[in-house]
């Protein structure tokens, strides 16, 4: 328990709280000291009275208790959170406040039941809290909001706890006196015995009144990123908090005690709880139960304990997750494994094999009623997660699941739209393969002649069909059965955004980059038809249609790396181009292009100073145009009579961009050449060096550091054995998208069964040889034995040399 609160804590500063006078985190104070006195000379009649005389006057009426309403505690909260905002501080003491007292309860009440019973019928009976009993003074209260018992079980030393069961025998309402405070709020003795694991401790105070159902709301117990989310309101004692959560937090263990419990894996614990009628389905703020924080622990002993004591695997979070379906998005491949068997059920037993029908109504990623796609399911949230847990998790059940569903409906629907994109590349590419490049025709005596001569059908000779041509009939042909598929596909995924909704869409097809390509240059195929028939209106619209042929042939052809994703030997090598591309090269042109700048614009002045020297030497220099035309028309004669002669290669600010590109390959010649033969010797030098740093930092760095960032990739990728299972899973998961609800659910009926005479629960069957993990363990410690033996008879043979 130190260890917990110690670093949040500075409680050296003891003098400056009554409190800590009477007990001090350090082994002191007046109550300690007594207890001492008591337990060497038997005669405790001196700390029972010190307790008497002394404690009442730090609580309400001497211990008896005080109500307030729920908004004045909140507003301590509130407080705290502001100044730790604005001071980016933790901790810190209590503000002081003017609370609202309840004038019509009596508060001197001998019996807390019926506290209780009043304070319920105040709040309405709804389970809605709007007032508390708070026993101990808010302004006699330690660091963190906690009463004397809270110091007591701060420090959990059998000393402390002797001395908190004899304060509490006293003053009974301590029991449930929690602490006050930011991080703490709502942590109450039951909560500490149970972080300390002091079982004697939880049965004294369950004996005493302990309340089961007290709730710890403290953001220290929260989880990491909801701590910047939470927020207070007057009307609920709970902090509100953003659901959206990953559940990552060593200290989030889910406000009640069981959970607690459940979290720390405390059985005895749990055991004692449940005894006292502990709810197993109570839940928390993000909606999960003591079965939910076992598996975000990995406490799999608890998770089974609760299971056989009444825990329902059934129960959904806020976020619509079961445990089972917790455990598949969190990658807890124990956990998960665990859950499915306890759901399982036995079928048959022949020797070693045992064949289970397990539930797929939260496994399987078609609904078992509807058909329609469930995208909270386990399946579904492991195929989509990123991470080497999930992808370990692809094994056993699941694995068997895709088989199923790969054999009955996926290699088919698969194979079919492979033949159909074949078939449409093979008709796009024959479209755009005999574009013809002006309109043409022949006469009789063998001259080629224009059929048309105004400007207009110049630029637009692609709307007009000469059918008497064999060519200009199959490019006719063609590309109307390309517009035709193309409207058809872009009609029926619109079907699919309607029904699905963008934001599911999206997220299904974000994972095939190849797919949305492709889906794009439908789009664009469309896009082409409208542009070719404004070529009337503008000349230069042809030019950008000729522009978007390009770009949808290399779109249509990546959609083959779709296909390849399902192949054993190449998916994952598919992956490996796609975080090439999407993570090193991205990095590495950012980077790259910082250099390209500042280099280029470095040689476009050094070529500009160079050639101003020249005319101011009454040389030739050849003008940008003139460079151009030299690149096409020079003959090599006459290029080699000026190769000692200086010529701006770079005109251009732009133009020096593309030639650092070019020089980055390895054609660097002709700059070179031409930085040697500048007339200035000072500028010559200066390109010269200018040129080997640019050859040392980009040329040898940054591409050997891209080599290494690919080479890094590809073996982390290719290490990875399991990989085609995720892409084939992938690919079988967006098949099953592209089918209507009924077909899935028929195929569903067809590799599942039912699970009793309620036909409408379905099972998966599969047949497990229950020996064959506990065998290659045995196998594992036999080696391991004969490999120990062998080195003990090495050392005693060394030994007696």
């Amino acid at each position: 328990m130190k260890n917990i609160f110690g670093s949040k804590i500075n409680f050296n500063e003891d003098n400056q709280k009554a409190i800590y006078t009477l007990v001090g985190m350090n082994n002191c104070g007046e109550l300690i000291n007594w207890l001492r006195y008591a337990l060497r000379s038997g005669d405790y009649s001196f700390i029972d009275e010190y307790i008497e005389e002394k404690l009442p006057k730090y609580m309400y009426n001497g211990g008896k208790g005080k109500i307030f309403h729920i908004s004045d505690l909140v507003k301590i909260r509130q407080v705290q959170r502001l100044n730790q905002q604005q001071n980016n501080t933790k901790g810190g003491g209590l503000p002081k406040i003017d609370s609202k007292e309840i004038d019509d309860l009596n508060q001197l009440g001998q019996n807390q039941n019926n506290i209780r019973k009043a304070l319920k019928m105040i709040d309405g009976g709804k389970g809605n809290v709007k007032h508390r009993e708070i026993i101990w003074k808010l302004e006699e209260r330690g660091f963190i909001g906690e009463s004397i018992i809270g110091v007591c079980l701060l420090k959990g030393s059998p000393l402390h706890c002797i001395l908190a069961r004899r304060i509490i025998k006293k003053f009974p309402k301590l029991v449930n006196d929690f602490m006050i405070s930011e991080e703490y709020y709502g942590l109450s003795p039951l909560h500490q015995s149970i972080i300390n694991e002091d079982l004697d401790m939880m049965y004294f105070l369950l004996k005493n009144g302990a309340d089961i159902t007290q709730r710890c709301y403290g953001s220290f117990f929260s989880t990491y990123d909801q701590r910047n989310t939470r927020w207070d309101t007057t009307d609920y004692e709970h902090v509100e908090m953003s659901i959206n959560t990953n559940y990552f937090g060593k200290t989030y263990m889910g406000e009640l005690p069981l959970s607690f419990a459940s979290s720390s894996n405390n059985l005895d614990s749990i055991r004692l709880l449940r005894g006292f009628k502990a709810d197993v389905t109570l839940k928390d703020y993000n909606g999960n139960t003591a079965m939910h924080m076992a598996v975000i622990h990995e406490n799999h002993d608890a998770l089974h304990l609760l299971y056989e004591l009444g825990g329902k695997l059934s129960s959904h979070n806020r976020l619509n997750l079961t445990p089972l379906t917790l455990a598949a998005k969190l990658g807890k491949k124990k956990a998960f494994e665990e859950i499915l068997n306890l759901e399982r059920s036995l079928i048959w037993k022949h020797g070693n094999y045992n064949s289970f029908s397990y539930p797929i109504a939260k496994i399987d990623t078609i609904d078992q009623d509807t058909g329609v796609i469930n995208y909270e399911s386990a399946l579904s949230l492991i195929v989509y997660g990123d991470s080497q847990e999930h992808l370990e998790m692809l094994d056993g059940l699941l694995e068997e699941l895709l088989k199923a569903k790969w054999n009955l409906f996926a290699k088919k629907k698969l194979l079919t739209s492979f033949i159909f994109y074949v078939i449409y590349y093979i008709t796009f590419a024959i479209a755009f393969s005999i574009r013809p490049t002006k309109k043409i025709t022949t006469n009789l005596t063998g001259s080629e002649v224009p059929i048309f001569y105004n400007e207009y059908n110049s630029n637009c000779f692609l709307t007009i069909y000469n059918f008497k041509n064999i060519e200009e009939c199959i490019r006719f042909i063609t590309e109307l059965m390309v517009s035709v598929m193309a409207f058809i596909q872009i009609i029926i995924e619109i079907f699919d955004i309607r029904h699905l909704g963008y934001q599911r869409w999206w997220n299904i097809y974000r994972a095939f980059p190849a797919k949305l390509l492709y889906k794009l240059s439908l789009v664009l195929v469309m896009l082409m038809i409208i542009l070719r028939y404004l070529c009337y209106f503008d000349n230069n619209i042809m030019m950008f249609e000729n522009f978007l042929a390009i770009i949808c042939i290399m779109m249509t052809t990546i959609h083959f790396l779709f296909y390849c994703r399902a192949i054993k030997y190449i998916g994952a090598f598919v992956i490996i181009i796609y975080d090439i591309i999407a993570k090193d090269m991205i990095i590495f042109i950012i980077i790259y292009s910082i250099f390209l700048i500042g280099f280029s614009q470095g040689f476009y002045i050094l070529f500009l100073s160079c050639s101003h020297h020249t005319l101011e030497l009454n040389q030739t220099s050849m003008t940008c145009e003139n460079i151009k035309k030299s690149l096409y028309n020079i003959s090599e004669q006459k290029s080699k009579k000026n190769e000692n002669e200086f010529q701006n290669k770079i005109c251009e600010p732009h133009e020096s961009l593309l030639r650092m590109f070019i020089m980055t390959l390895g054609e660097f010649q002709d700059i070179y050449r031409n930085i040697n033969n500048c007339p200035d010797r000072a500028l010559s030098i200066a390109g010269k060096v200018l040129f080997l740093i640019f050859q040392l930092i980009v040329v040898l760095v940054l591409f050997n550091v891209l080599i290494a960032m690919m080479t890094r990739t590809y073996e982390k990728i290719s290490s990875t054995n399991n990989e085609y299972k995720r892409q084939l899973a992938k690919v079988i998961l967006t098949t099953e998208v592209s089918m209507s609800a009924q077909e899935r659910r028929i195929a569903m009926l067809k590799y599942s069964k039912p699970i009793d005479v309620n036909r409408r629960k379905r099972g998966f069957i599969m047949n497990v040889n229950i020996y064959s993990d506990e065998g290659s363990s045995k196998k594992d410690s036999q080696c391991y034995r004969i490999a120990l033996q062998r080195r003990m008879k090495l050392i005693q043979k060394l030994r007696e040399n």
